[in-house]
């Protein structure tokens, strides 16, 4: 009975990953303090696999959000080329850069969220656990090509 309850959630959640396509922040954090060491966090994982300098990102969608923003604002510190969207609509009309997408959710515990992000057809996604206003890693970083 074990088993079949293990697979089951194993099943469920790849399936959810698969089936991932709203993107967006729905985290709804509301500390500045969280969202940018969210921010810092992603930027250090995305200079691990895509060296600044050598990499040009095309942001899938309007950034109009506290992650949004800041994640574009620390690319562009650290040396990436940067094209948004339209901060009304997610459009862009240069076809060059990697694809860049991102969404910040809660999971079922109050105090797990995680951040993925969409690059091309590669994902990368990890858990935090947000307590007193500090964010610790869950886990490592998992990465889907």
């Amino acid at each position: 009975m074990r088993n079949i309850l293990a697979v089951s959630a194993i099943a469920a959640i790849l399936f959810g990953c698969a089936q991932q396509t709203r993107v967006g922040n729905y985290s709804e954090l509301s500390s500045t303090v969280v969202q940018a060491d969210l921010v810092s966090d992603a930027t250090k994982q995305l200079m691990v696999l895509y060296p600044p300098a050598k990499s040009h990102f095309t942001i899938q969608q309007p950034t109009t959000d506290a992650f949004g923003s800041g994640l574009v604002d620390r690319m562009r510190d650290k040396g990436y080329a940067v094209q948004e969207s339209s901060k009304e609509k997610a459009t862009v009309t240069a076809n060059d850069g990697l694809p860049l997408g991102y969404v910040v959710d809660r999971l079922d515990d109050a105090s797990l969220y995680r951040v993925t992000l969409l690059i091309g057809a590669q994902t990368l996604s990890r858990a935090y656990v947000v307590s007193d206003g500090a964010v610790t890693p869950a886990g490592s970083w998992s990465r889907k090509e």
